[in-house]
């Protein structure tokens, strides 16, 4: 196996992480001097030779000594320029002085950068090295950052490491010469598969041209393959829709990938088209070079022509149910509602879905029409009916409740019939029989109702050269060929003595006397629990009847040219021989699964793919049978449809099974299953054919698992096709007031939004958005109730054009910034008040540090002449500030306790008055140019020499009072 030299892990490990980096300002001779000291570090590291993967990112260290040649500039961690020895070496032939030269004056700044997500491979980096001519490649992240660099050097690296593939392909050659020889012997097993297989085969070469063709191609196509071969598959295929696509791609087949399934209109030769599911598989020669292309085609034209008439017919059968007028409902076996018809639905004023899953008699209307369904349910009859009251919007109405069973019993069909008043019975009787005769008059089927004897009583239309008086009372065998009237009459007996519905086929000759193949279907009607008469639906199956007899004969003609084929197989021997390895090469290399069993499901033969995708040698694969590697569960299954296809029921079957790997797991495969008879139709061997379906299975779970992922998020996702919802997330519905996604699935968009809003959207946001393919912002989005709230939206529109939507509630988020924008503002202001304070705290620092450092100068300059008394007094005004100074200190810490909540309250008894004496003096000293009284309190209101007390904080009274002073 080839090692993967584009993967991401050997793409990054060219990159060179710590390149040599500087910044613009660096002197260029210090640049110089950092690279000569980088190149002698390479030199000095030892070489280590090396060929693990594992020393793989060292040997990249070693060859990126190259790196040293060149410095990055990088400035706040983005790149800005580079310089590399091929610009110093120019500036020293221009005899430029370095002296003094910052990288910035010199360095590239015209940079070629390749960003991360970009490298895919090294292709993607030698191609901007080529185009620019350039040997430093840097490379950067998203935001502009720098990883690393790549030079040639360094991408070389990766080469290396694929020169030891070269002797791994060499013994694969040799051991792929000694299979050939093998495959050769079992050229006739191989050409049997090739031939005998149902689905279309053709092998190309790299240059579209036909190599092979099976007969099943030949039947398709109506080309013989003798006039096909060497001819380009689109000249004898005639593929329209995709001719030219294949011309392309077959021209630059060795640069794209060829294409592995596909589906395609194929015209055959007479102008017929045909709907194809290819898948191809891609055959190597010994140079890895495309040799062969093996196109496996089946033929799904009418599996999906049965799906389309399969959903018309439901879609009609649902259109006729909402159309009746009475009430439809279906109801299981164990007596829960299946489903009703629109009337019965609104009858009660409710949905047809509100009936899915409830139990009969949930409305409480009917205890009769409970009563009789739960006995009619447990009861063997297929049909029955009863009259029932029933309550409908507080009024009694009779009905008459028609049941019949059916999927074998499992669910029964009831219809009821208001028959409450007798003449709105009549009419109403009259009314369905004249609509029941108009419906019969315009279907294509003949309706007839007979008795027991088959004498017909009604007709719905008159046949070509009968009236309708001349057909009725006339029998049901006077229309057929005798040989087909006990046919008929068996069918007829065996409605009224069963009551079952019963189909059969007849002819009969029409007035020109040509013979005409008919359908018919016969069912009972009911009264008083008797068969009465029976109604026999008949359509004209002659076209369908002359085209199977058409195909019979061409099956016929196509066994005799089979045959005529197997007469000239000896002829043609020697030419099979030549052509014998490359059907070998078909069979081993096929991107399938093959087997070959015997009818016990011994293996007889099987492929390399089998082998690979089994765990298991071909040695051991033929000691073993399917059951021994089929699932415990699933053999059943299997071994059902191995019995149907060994008795002739079925010509071939495909299942879905789990196989055993060799190594216990599991694996999930799709199997085809064919059985290949000998001349005379004797069973011979089983052809199976293995498709691996691993990935499909993990799709399906990862799917699963996506959505579950996409329900369990807590932001609203939605998706909406052409303006209305198809799909939402419960957190979608809660986030806008609502319960259930049915209450906006089918809405417009716009019904959540205001118009001022839904303006915005039209003018500003869509056109954003089909230009961009995305758009995110903020909009005000309405709930049920009818209240706003901020939403955060993402929008994109996906491949399909859908524009899926991601939405998240961002009310608390908005409250949460009006209240920081409050809190900033809040802060805003009490920093201008901080900042106020610390104003005049300055000034109030700057007055008495100003008298000290006056009173200490004249102490210093002037001592000698002052006398003791100045010199005290002097003394005295220092210490008084600095005390001042210590209690503005106290006075900061103070605030900045109450600020910080810290602030103790120390109440104590202290002498009013002598508290205020002393502060007095205190402020006075601090503020000379102010002069401060004190009044003590009459003396006739104190008693002599009584101090006045007062209880309270000394510290917090300071201050207060000091503030208020100044």
């Amino acid at each position: 196996m080839l090692l993967n030299y584009h993967s991401p892990d050997h793409v990054h490990q060219t990159i060179v992480r710590q390149p040599l980096t500087v910044h613009s300002k660096m002197r260029l001779l210090d640049v110089i001097a950092l690279i000569n000291e980088a190149q002698a570090n390479f030199r000095d590291v030892p070489s280590k030779n090396n060929s693990s993967s594992n020393n793989f990112t060292k040997d990249i260290n070693n060859i990126a000594s190259q790196v040293a040649s060149c410095v990055l500039v990088v400035d706040d961690s983005q790149l800005v320029g580079i310089l590399t020895q091929r610009d110093l070496i120019k500036m020293a032939a221009e005899r430029k002085n370095l002296e003094g030269i910052s990288v910035a004056e010199v360095m590239t700044t015209e940079l070629v950068t390749l960003k991360i997500e970009d490298f895919k491979d090294v292709f993607t980096a030698l191609n901007l090295l080529r185009q620019h001519r350039i040997c430093h490649l840097p490379i950067i992240g998203n935001q502009g950052e720098l990883i690393g660099l790549v030079t040639p050097t360094s991408l070389l690296a990766v080469t290396i490491q694929q020169a030891g593939l070269y002797n791994y392909a060499r013994v694969k050659l040799a051991e792929r010469q000694r299979i050939e020889a093998e495959l050769r012997l079992e050229r006739n097993f191989i050409s049997t598969i090739f031939n005998l297989t149902d689905a279309l085969v053709v092998v190309l070469d790299s240059q579209g041209r036909i190599v092979r063709f099976n007969q099943t191609c030949e039947q398709a196509t109506g080309y013989a393959f003798e006039a096909a071969q060497g001819k380009s598959v689109w000249d004898v295929l005639m593929l329209p829709d995709i001719t030219e696509c294949l011309k392309d791609i077959f021209q630059n087949l060795a640069a794209r990938e060829f294409p592995q399934r596909y589906e395609a209109i194929l015209i055959n030769q007479d102008g017929d088209r045909r709907l194809i599911s290819w898948s191809n598989k891609v055959l190597l020669n010994h140079d890895d070079q495309i040799h062969y292309i093996v196109c496996t085609g089946i033929d799904i034209t009418e599996s999906r022509q049965a799906q389309e008439e399969l959903r018309q017919a439901k879609e009609q059968l649902q259109t006729v149910l909402d159309a009746v007028p009475g009430f439809v409902s279906w109801v299981s076996a164990d007596g829960y509602y299946l489903g009703v018809n629109r009337h019965l639905a609104e009858s009660f004023n409710l949905t047809t879905d509100d009936f899915v899953g409830q139990e009969l008699g949930f409305l409480q209307n009917s205890p009769q029409f409970t009563e009789f369904m739960h006995d009619f349910l447990h009861r063997q009859d297929v049909a029955d009916s009863n009259v029932v009251d029933t309550q409908i919007n507080g009024l009694t109405r009779k009905y008459l409740v028609i049941a019949q069973k059916y999927q074998q019993n499992t669910a029964a069909v009831a219809v009821g019939i208001d028959i409450t008043e007798r003449k709105q019975a009549e009419m109403a009787l009259a009314e369905s029989e004249a609509m029941l005769r108009s419906v019969l008059k315009s279907t294509p089927s003949m309706v007839r109702v007979v008795n027991a004897e088959g004498k017909i009583s009604f007709i719905n239309q008159t046949t070509p050269h009968l009236s309708w008086e001349d057909v009725v009372g006339t029998s049901i065998d006077d229309y057929v060929l005798r040989e087909d009237c006990e046919i008929q009459r068996s069918a007829l007996e065996k409605v009224f003595a069963q009551g079952e519905v019963v189909s059969y086929e007849t002819r009969a000759l029409d007035k020109q006397t040509n013979l005409k193949y008919y359908h018919s279907q016969i069912g009972p009607i009911w009264h008083n629990q008797q068969v009465t008469g029976a109604v026999i639906i008949t359509n004209d199956i002659t076209d369908r009847k002359q085209t199977e007899i058409a195909l019979q004969r061409a099956q016929e003609a196509l066994q005799q040219l089979n045959r005529d084929l197997e007469a000239r197989v000896e002829q043609r021997t020697l030419e099979l021989q030549e052509s014998e390895a490359e059907l070998r090469a078909i069979f081993n290399q096929a991107a399938v699964g093959i087997k070959l069993e015997a009818l016990d499901g011994q293996f007889l033969k099987v492929n390399q793919k089998l082998c690979e995708l089994l765990g298991y040698s071909q040695a051991e694969l033929m000691n073993k049978t399917f059951r021994d590697l089929t699932h415990a569960d699933d053999i059943p299954h299997h071994q059902k449809n191995l019995e149907k296809l060994i008795s002739g029921e079925i010509e071939t079957f495909s299942i879905e099974k789990r196989c055993l790997h060799k190594n216990g797991h599991l694996i999930w495969i799709n199997l085809t299953v064919s059985l290949i008879r000998d001349v005379v139709g004797k069973p011979l061997y089983l052809v199976g054919i293995v498709k691996d379906i691993r990935n499909q299975k993990q799709a399906e779970e990862d799917l699963k698992r996506q959505f579950a992922t996409v329900e369990a998020a807590i932001d609203g996702i939605a998706i909406l096709s052409g303006n209305v919802y198809t799909y939402l997330n419960q957190a979608h519905v809660e986030m806008f007031g609502y319960t259930n996604p049915e209450e906006l699935i089918g809405k417009s968009w716009s019904e959540i939004y205001e118009p001022q809003e839904i303006q915005r959207f039209q003018n500003e946001i869509f056109p954003t958005l089909m230009q961009q393919q995305h758009w995110r912002g903020e909009t005000i989005a309405k709930r049920k109730d009818g209240s706003y709230f901020a939403e955060e939206v993402s929008l994109t529109i996906s491949e399909q054009g859908d524009l899926i939507c991601v939405c998240r509630d961002i009310s608390d988020r908005k409250k949460a910034e009006a209240d920081i924008c409050k809190a900033l503002a809040k802060e805003k202001e009490l920093s201008e008040l901080k900042s106020r304070f610390i104003s005049m705290t300055s000034h109030e620092f700057r007055t008495p540090l100003a008298v000290i450092a006056s009173s200490a100068g004249i102490l210093k300059s002037f001592s000698h002449k002052l006398d003791e008394q100045q010199k005290q007094k002097h003394l005295q005004c220092i210490q008084t500030y600095v005390q001042h100074t210590t209690q503005l200190l106290d006075d900061i810490l103070l605030i900045n306790k109450a600020e910080a909540g810290k602030l103790a309250f120390e109440p104590n008894y202290l002498d009013l008055v002598n508290f205020c004496h002393i502060l007095v003096e205190e402020i006075q000293l601090s503020s000379p140019e102010h002069h401060l009284v004190f009044c003590q309190p009459p003396q006739h209101s104190l008693s002599d020499g009584e101090p006045v007390m007062a209880y309270m904080d000394k510290k917090t009274t300071e201050t207060n009072f000091k503030q208020l002073a100044f």
